[in-house]
């Protein structure tokens, strides 16, 4: 009896060994020790061309899920199953069905394992014919840097692009969106959330033409897509200053003032309203001698009383966009009288103007001890500041300087020029290459306080009494004068005239003679009432020595007591 009991359990163990597939739950668990259930539906639907993670939906008995490892049973390849049991789905290229078997073993002894549960997968698609993206007709747009602003639509709203997929009844209707291009640094982009195109604030230095495309691509079909080009151009509104008045400021000496004239600026090609303005004074080589009222946009100095030329760049930068431009600005500060207080008649200096005459005492208070001459003179007029014909009493006792350096057109002097100027001291004659004629006698230099003389850069060829050609005069040509040093230059070849006297005046001490190369024709005793005692000597580019000029002088009659200085 005991031996067949034992023969039936032997047959009913063979039995279940046997047994490969139990669908669901197996009726084997008693010796597996524990089973497997798919807890959502068996069969499950997958869109061609896609990948997919599909998470584990299993529910283990008899065990512990941890101690449990899922495999693959069947001998499909489109889908593995992982050790968790979730399952990884391969894309296929058409439609089909595939069926998987899915067993647990247990995770330290092999040899127990689970029921094999089968799944069912049906692959399906639409084909995707076409993806479309909704766009606006315009293709090139404009803004200005420091803005920020969208691709609109017709109504000025921001433009949402959409895409289609077809046919319509497509199963994913999913796309891919990429903006793609001169983005500037990833300030043009698209929102992935609101669908729509837009700008940071740009710098000005990337102003020019952006260009990016916009392209959908079909998330179940890549080679369907479709793009969307534009432009965007970037544009810097450029800045006018305006000055209605010349960008050479008037020359100031020792006075306060602020300039009648006011800046202004425009921000054009732009339609904004923005106006506003910084200012600024750069580059300024005065140091600050002149100053912007950023209010009244007018210049104002404080008593400037450090002679020299200078120059300063006004700069206006646009508050709202950042772009600037500057306007350059020049001034001189010394102290040469305003040459609007002279009286030029056809480029003939006559003198003062009666404005000056009569208000001498107000300019004497600005520091002025300099007339300037403007370049364009060509010549001196007779009496042009004779004070003896206008009155000592509206001789200025403050300026002591006449500047006609660089006056390259002057070309005569006439007599009694300077006559009584008392307060004369020196007379620059630098620069005037065309000075060749004194006309209508001297005395240009009587009673002034002119002590040295400095012809060297003039054009005198011959100092002697009435030519026969144009009637100039140089006789008396020191008369009654203080000066002490004459610099003749080496163009002066002829000396025919007592053109040096020293009657009621201080005797010349110093001759120089300069580009001095050959000796020059002499007569008529031109040196009779110099000084007993003196100096001679040659400058600049002379071939004759000191020593040989003396020496001829001497001849001429110029006192033994006379030495090279």
């Amino acid at each position: 009896m005991l031996k067949k009991a034992l023969k039936i359990f032997a047959i009913l163990s063979a039995t279940c060994l046997i047994t490969t597939t139990i669908p669901l739950t197996s009726s084997c668990s008693f010796s597996q020790s524990f089973s497997i259930e798919w807890t959502s539906e068996t069969t499950i639907n997958l869109l061609v061309n896609q990948q997919k993670t599909i998470d584990s939906s299993w529910k283990v008995s008899g065990l512990k899920s941890s101690s449990v490892i899922f495999k693959k049973i069947s001998d499909t390849q489109d889908i593995d199953v992982n050790p968790d049991g979730s399952l990884t789905v391969k894309p296929v290229n058409q439609p089909k069905e595939v069926l998987l078997q899915v067993q647990a073993f247990h995770s330290k002894d092999k040899t127990k394992s689970s029921n094999i549960i089968e799944l069912k997968f049906n692959f399906t698609y639409t084909l995707v014919e076409s993806v479309e993206i909704v766009h606006p007709s315009q293709t090139t747009y404009s803004t200005y840097n420091n803005t920020v602003g969208y691709i609109t639509g017709q109504d000025g709203n921001p433009f949402t692009f959409e895409s289609i997929v077809k046919p319509a009844d497509q199963t994913s209707q999913d796309v891919t969106w990429s903006l793609t291009g001169d983005t500037v640094s990833n300030k043009i982009t698209f929102n992935e959330d609101t669908h729509q195109i837009s700008w940071q604030a740009m710098d000005s230095n990337q102003a020019g033409s952006h260009e990016l495309t916009l392209k959908a691509t079909s998330n179940q079909d890549s080679s369907k897509s479709d793009s969307y080009t534009f432009t965007l151009n970037v544009s810097v509104p450029t800045i006018e200053i305006t000055w209605n008045d010349s960008t050479d400021l008037p020359t100031y000496y020792n006075i306060a003032g602020t300039t009648t004239k006011a800046l202004s600026a425009s921000i054009i090609d732009s339609n904004t309203p923005d106006q506003s303005v910084e200012w600024e004074i750069i580059n300024d080589t005065s140091d600050g001698m002149v100053s912007l009222n950023t209010d009244t946009l007018k210049f104002s100095w404080n008593q400037l009383t450090t002679i020299g030329n200078y120059s300063f760049d006004v700069k206006a930068t646009s508050k709202k966009y950042g772009t600037s431009t500057t306007k350059h600005f020049t001034f001189t500060v010394d102290n040469a009288l305003p040459t609007e207080l002279l009286r030029i008649e056809n480029n003939e200096l006559k003198g003062f103007k009666n404005e000056f005459l009569e208000n001498k005492d107000f300019y004497a208070n600005k520091g002025y001890d300099t007339i300037k001459i403007p370049n364009t003179v060509t010549g001196i007029a007779q009496q042009a500041f004779d004070f003896s014909t206008i009155g000592s009493s509206k001789c200025p006792t403050y300026i002591e300087n006449i500047d006609f350096s660089g006056c390259s057109q002057l070309s005569y002097l006439s007599g009694y020029c300077f006559k009584n100027f008392t307060s004369l001291k020196n007379i620059n004659f630098s620069g005037c290459r065309n000075l060749s004629k004194n006309y209508n006698y001297t005395f240009n230099f009587e009673n002034t306080a002119v002590q040295t003389l400095d012809l060297s850069e003039t054009a005198f060829t011959r100092f002697c009494g009435i030519e026969q050609t144009d009637g100039s005069v140089f006789e008396n040509f020191l008369h009654k004068s203080q000066i002490q040093t004459i610099v003749l230059p080496g163009t002066l070849q002829t000396i025919t005239t007592n053109f040096i006297t020293t009657v009621g005046a201080v005797p010349i001490k110093q001759i120089v003679w300069n580009n001095l190369t050959s000796l020059p024709n002499i007569t008529d005793v031109p040196f009779n009432k110099v000084g007993a005692t003196g100096t001679v000597k040659v400058t600049g580019n002379s071939s004759i020595t000191s020593a040989q000029l003396l020496a001829h002088l001497k001849t001429k009659g110029l006192p033994s007591g006379w030495v090279v200085g």
